[in-house]
């Protein structure tokens, strides 16, 4: 991914990025990890609108885009969030990747892939399509919980480390509360 940035509608180039925010969420869902279906029950053509509504608003104060940093299994629509990149002036960046285990227990697919599987998926997501779709992976969210680093934890951040060799493609973390002695 070296001098491109990968948006969910393609790639451009790293100097029409303009201001970005850099980690966001256009939508939370922790149906897939408490157990639950994902939270369906929701008006799309209304959500769409909302948040249209609040990039635009974004937009207003010189946003011109932001990275969607929300991983696999935690409320990442993929389909919805292209509607609201095809409808808003606002770039959208959004990611592959596992959170951690402090709010919510880790995604299956995490739970199950040895380092090299994950990898697999990242690069597969960012190079193909993320879920069944074909709207690209641009960055790779990675996760820590708060006081330490899990096992689990840290293979997903191998993992992230090996699919950013192979790829280019640039890694965001999320560490709750920081790390550290």
């Amino acid at each position: 991914m070296t001098k491109k940035v990968r948006t969910i509608t393609g790639d451009i180039a790293p100097d029409t990025l303009g201001y970005t925010l850099i980690h966001e969420h256009l939508c939370v869902d922790w149906g897939d990890l408490l157990g639950r279906p994902k939270y369906i029950d929701f008006d799309r053509e209304e959500m769409i609108q909302r948040m249209v509504s609040k990039l635009e608003e974004a937009a207003s104060y010189g946003v011109q885009a932001m990275v969607d940093c929300t991983p696999i299994g935690t409320g990442r629509y993929v389909d919805l969030f292209l509607d609201v990149a095809r409808r808003s002036s606002v770039k959208i960046i959004c990611s592959t990747g596992f959170f951690h285990e402090t709010w919510a227990p880790m995604h299956i697919f995490a739970k199950l892939m040895d380092i090299d599987q994950m990898a697999d998926l990242f690069v597969r997501e960012i190079n193909e399509g993320m879920g069944d779709t074909l709207v690209k992976a641009g960055i790779i969210k990675c996760a820590t919980g708060e006081g330490k680093i899990t096992p689990k934890e840290e293979e997903v951040l191998r993992a992230a480390a090996r699919a950013h060799k192979r790829t280019d493609c640039p890694i965001i973390t999320h560490t709750t509360n920081g790390l550290g002695p």
